[in-house]
């Protein structure tokens, strides 16, 4: 084998990893990039650990995400995996939170006959005996 075969060979294999591996993965970085500048205040996206959210303000490099009301993260854009599109999500969100029947019932609990807004007990209050301090010697 000659150096100019040698040469060529070394030239076809960078062309090959070239338009193999480097091209791919530049357009798919422009493509993220694109869709991280389409994005406003309001836009429904997930992030890469598959949490969804609301995006409520961006910067140069971090957004910040509304999960739920008045649950707000920040997280780098680079954590953006997508936009989402209302027809990808499972439940339907309204600004008061995920709209579901099952939810919305007024029927008492089966388990322990408890109406939808009753509420456990207040800290604090609990069993006489263990707000009473014990007597003895």
């Amino acid at each position: 084998m000659g150096s100019g075969t040698l040469l060529i060979l070394i030239v076809v294999v960078f062309a090959l990893m070239y338009f193999m591996v480097m091209r791919p993965q530049k357009k798919q970085m422009d493509k993220q990039r694109e869709m991280l500048n389409r994005m406003d205040e309001g836009t429904r996206v997930m992030l890469t650990s598959g949490v969804f959210g609301t995006v409520r303000a961006t910067g140069e490099t971090q957004a910040v995400i509304e999960l739920a009301p008045g649950v707000d993260i920040t997280v780098l854009k680079q954590a953006i995996n997508k936009i989402v599109r209302p027809e990808d999500e499972e439940f339907e969100f309204t600004d008061g939170g995920p709209v579901d029947d099952a939810t919305e019932s007024t029927e008492p609990d089966e388990a322990t006959g408890a109406q939808p807004d009753e509420s456990a007990e207040p800290d604090g209050a609990g069993s006489e005996e263990q707000a009473a301090p014990a007597e003895g010697g």
